[in-house]
Formats: C-alpha cells, sequence, structure tokens
C-alpha cells in the first residue's frame, strides 16, 4: 500500500469529501490530491461517485477495507515499535516517550516556518 494512499484515508469523512477538500487537508495541488485518490481507488480503498450538489464534481468516501486500512496500518507500526523497544530501559523508553509527546503536541499547532522562512 502506499503512503499517499493513507494520506488520503486519514481523516477522510466517511460521508465523503471532493478532491479539492482531501487537496487542502493535505496541502497538495489539486491534481496530486486526485493522483493520489486515484491510487486509492485502485487499491479499493475510496469510491469515486459525483456529488450530489454537482454532477462535476467527485465525492471521495472510504469503503469498508478503507475505513479498515488505517487502524490495520497503526496495529502494525505499533507491534514493530514495541519489538524494537523491548530492548530499551526504563529511563530510556521516558526520554523518548518525552519526545514523542513533544513532537505530537508540536505538530499539531499551526504550521511550522521552514528554516527558508527565518
Amino acid at each position: 500500500m502506499e503512503l499517499s494512499t493513507l494520506l488520503v484515508l486519514d481523516g477522510l469523512d466517511p460521508q465523503g469529501e471532493s478532491v479539492q477538500d482531501i487537496a487542502e487537508r493535505l496541502d497538495v495541488a489539486a491534481s496530486t490530491a486526485s493522483r493520489f485518490v486515484t491510487r486509492a481507488a485502485e487499491a479499493g480503498m475510496v469510491t469515486r461517485t459525483p456529488a450530489w450538489h454537482d454532477a462535476r464534481h467527485t465525492l471521495v468516501a472510504p469503503t469498508p477495507d478503507g475505513v479498515a486500512f488505517p487502524k490495520r496500518a497503526a496495529e502494525h507500526r505499533l507491534r514493530h515499535l514495541a519489538a524494537i523497544l523491548t530492548t530499551w530501559d526504563a529511563a530510556d523508553m521516558d526520554i523518548f516517550a518525552n519526545a514523542l509527546t513533544r513532537f505530537a503536541t508540536q505538530a499539531t499547532q499551526p504550521k511550522c516556518r521552514l528554516p527558508s522562512e527565518y
């Protein structure tokens, strides 16, 4: 499965979203989001249907497999992480947990400036 498919699925409204909505959520061009959606559809993770309010627009919604996939992907990553951390002592785990918490907090803040923007 491609990372772009997981990106499309992550946060996808079960009722569906437009490609433009997906592009805005992912902060990519609409043409890039459209390619991502095509890959996700080819993988059977999303469906594309004409929007009820305007047939010129496409509504992208997750399939049952698309709903289940992000959870399976997260469980896989957690199992892999747990296997790595089995040899770490409590002090290292504490440092790592604090660093991850800090990272997650900052990642949810408004967009960080890139070094070239300073």
